[in-house]
């Protein structure tokens, strides 16, 4: 019995050995839908828009920095489609002063989203979001008596709101991704001396993502 399992191994000819190998190293390198738990770093400018009462035009556009840190989960079902839920935790980066003496930033922002979409191939996934956006914005206006600021007089516009948007996720391996996401923040009001009564807020965010599997 050893024998003739000896003979069969060596008699494969060179060229099945070769065909063999291929296919192997072919399987190996095959792209593979990508799921389960993951890490990331999320790098979002944040263009806001004030809506002030009265007025058809919107105000004040500004774009803001905010660096965040991402953490979610996904699985794929059906063969093609993917559903998951994210969360993300940043912080705006700082602005400088205007010609008024007025500082205006975002400060803290956190959210949480779902995703559902499907695989424009096994290493691309299209996905829509909607979910819990809360972008805290703030703006600072320092009262100068005789060129020293003696106070400052603040608004802030933060709270909760519903966000919707798509984005495009790319695996470069088992472990490693990057993608782009598009958002809108629907309005919601300022509060503070600073800002006219009624004033809202808006804000399209986009947004640059590198991904770690766990």
């Amino acid at each position: 019995m050893l024998a003739l399992l000896f003979v069969q191994v060596f008699a494969k000819a060179p060229s099945d050995l070769e065909d063999e190998d291929f296919n192997a190293e072919a399987e190996q390198r095959r792209p593979v839908m990508v799921v389960g738990s993951y890490l990331g770093l999320l790098w979002l400018l944040h263009n806001k828009k004030d809506h002030t009462p009265g007025e058809k035009t919107t105000t004040n556009s500004n774009m803001h920095n905010i660096p965040a840190l991402v953490v979610g989960y996904g699985d794929v079902f059906a063969n093609h489609f993917y559903l998951g839920l994210e969360g993300e935790f940043g912080h705006g980066l700082k602005r400088g002063k205007d010609s008024d003496n007025v500082t205006e930033r975002t400060r803290w922002h956190m959210g949480a989203f779902g995703h559902i979409g499907f695989y424009l191939s096994p290493s691309a996934r299209l996905y829509g979001i909607i979910g819990f956006d809360k972008t805290n914005h703030t703006r600072e206006k320092e009262v100068m008596e005789n060129g020293k600021a003696v106070m400052k007089a603040e608004a802030a516009a933060d709270g909760f709101s519903m966000s919707f948007g798509a984005g495009l996720l790319i695996t470069m391996s088992s472990r490693f991704g990057f993608g782009v996401e598009g958002r809108y923040v629907p309005q919601k009001s300022w509060t503070g001396t600073i800002k006219t009564p009624g004033t809202k807020v808006s804000a399209w965010q986009m947004g640059v993502k590198a991904v770690l599997f766990i």
